[in-house]
């Protein structure tokens, strides 16, 4: 898959994710293509998941290296277990290592998240959905 073919989807910028790929900080786990000159790089399903996840938490107000090394587990997590992995990753602005993943949102604990945190605010990421999305993406091809 191109990369204009995915990234409107998950709301990703192309400078971002070429940056993310250039960049040595930004630790990426999945192998992705070389690329030659005058020929678009292709991306896998894995690749996709991941930038998706990355651009999520990023958008999240989290920095992309720190993104990218907690995707790496939540990857490997959910392994594409829609059934089995959780959905929802719920945690308080700059303190996405202390957030809680969910199964359903659960209003007790996302006021629990709210309450704790210093601004009074959350981020919620729907890793499940994300998941979904590349899979029916996928589907289409």
């Amino acid at each position: 898959m191109l990369m204009h073919e995915f990234i409107d989807l998950f709301g990703l910028k192309k400078a971002d994710v070429e940056n993310w790929l250039a960049r040595p900080t930004v630790q990426l786990h999945t192998k992705y293509q070389k690329t030659n000159s005058g020929r678009s790089r292709r991306f896998t399903r894995l690749n996709v998941t991941e930038l998706a996840l990355i651009g999520a938490f990023v958008a999240s107000g989290v920095k992309a290296s720190d993104a990218a090394l907690f995707v790496n587990v939540l990857m490997d997590e959910q392994r594409f277990s829609i059934s089995g992995g959780k959905r929802f990753y719920a945690f308080a602005p700059h303190d996405h290592l202390n957030g809680v993943p969910m199964q359903e949102l659960n209003s007790s604990a996302l006021t629990k998240l709210i309450e704790n945190s210093p601004r009074g605010s959350i981020a919620i990421i729907d890793i499940g959905g994300i998941f979904q999305r590349v899979e029916t993406l996928f589907a289409e091809i």
